[in-house]
């Protein structure tokens, strides 16, 4: 039985969807939303320890993703 961890990302409003689609898309289902602010949201994931990389290279290509939109 693998470890469970839960991580948590802060995520600006306007890319919430985006993240929470792609996150869904590679197989992170269980994720929790919180307010942080009126501009950005926690998201919470909760995953194997082993899947802790790959939530970070989602969310690494999703900024360069969102940094290529405005340019």
């Amino acid at each position: 039985m693998e470890k469970e961890t839960v991580v948590g990302i802060l995520v600006d409003n306007y890319k919430l969807s985006k993240f929470k689609s792609t996150l869904k898309k590679n197989g992170f289902s269980n994720i929790q939303t919180e307010n942080f602010n009126k501009d950005i949201t926690v998201l919470k994931i909760k995953c194997d320890l082993m899947n802790v990389g790959l939530v970070k290279k989602i969310c690494e290509d999703l900024e360069l993703y969102f940094k290529a939109l405005k340019n």
